[in-house]
């Protein structure tokens, strides 16, 4: 028995009978998912004088799932049963629409995925030709990339303003993507989660972290941490009412004020009021 080969060589994979295998007859057979075996055709008996078409045994693509922008190959399997040279064409489609050429290997220009690509292989010998063999395999998913993470607001965070984790990412496939986000502060997880931050009951001078992973649904990234985001000082608030009353020839007003981050030593100053009005400066 005599292998033939196409315009490009299969190496040993010839011999591997790997994925789909399409038997030849008088009609042609349904595309088969790559990785279903076929049993090959009878080879008809040689009438006297006679050359008899070559056959083609197996065929299959690889990589099983083959993605956009990788390449893909027909693995092939195909003998003259009267022992002669056989040579073998192919013809490619994706999306139902044919690209490529006669050419076994294959670069995946075009399709997105879940598409089916296909593969037609003919082996031809000094007999004529054998029925088509066909092959099929659905274009795979490519991973989501995660490229950083900052957060927000990057200026005068205070006690209370919440804290956003912003993820720069992207999917090949356009496919929407989640994000799975770990809040760490002073480096320590909180068990928060979620891409916002409550900083109510956090502290001036805390540092908050974000762990964030992407994912499409199938792939999921590895996780990418964001810089660092320093709680300040947040001013106090004067909560008091003006209360004005007279002690003596003096108008008095007791002024009240608090401070979020527990500061105790606050101080005081007039900006505007009466001619002779005077602050203490100190509680």
């Amino acid at each position: 028995m005599t292998f033939g080969i196409g315009r490009g060589w299969l190496g040993p994979a010839m011999a591997l009978g790997l994925g789909l295998a399409a038997g030849c007859g008088s009609a042609p057979e349904e595309a088969v998912p790559s990785g279903a075996p076929m049993g090959a055709a009878p080879v008809a008996p040689r009438a006297q004088g006679e050359d008899r078409p070559p056959v083609v045994e197996q065929l299959a693509i690889e990589p099983l799932e083959p993605v956009p922008g990788g390449r893909v190959r027909a693995v092939v399997r195909a003998s003259d049963p009267d022992g002669g040279s056989v040579q073998l064409r192919y013809a490619w489609r994706v999306g139902g629409l044919a690209v490529g050429g006669d050419v076994p290997e294959l670069q995946l220009e075009s399709g997105r995925k879940g598409q089916d690509v296909e593969v037609t292989v003919v082996a031809a010998g000094a007999g004529g030709e054998s029925a088509p063999a066909h092959a099929r395999a659905a274009l795979g998913n490519r991973p989501p990339r995660l490229l950083a993470v900052a957060l927000e607001p990057v200026d005068s965070l205070r006690l209370g303003t919440p804290v956003k984790a912003v993820p720069e990412a992207s999917d090949p496939d356009d496919d929407t993507l989640r994000f799975e986000v770990a809040w760490l502060v002073n480096g320590q997880p909180t068990g928060a989660t979620g891409l916002e931050l409550d900083t109510a009951r956090l502290r001036r001078g805390d540092r908050i972290q974000a762990k964030v992973r992407a994912t499409d649904g199938t792939v999921t990234t590895d996780a990418v941490t964001s810089g660092e985001l320093q709680i300040g000082n947040t001013p106090p608030e004067i909560v008091s009412k003006p209360d004005l009353h007279f002690e003596g020839d003096v108008l008095r007003y007791d002024v009240e004020a608090r401070d979020a981050d527990g500061d105790r030593n606050l101080r005081y100053s007039l900006h505007g009021g009466p001619e002779g009005m005077t602050i203490d400066r100190f509680d």
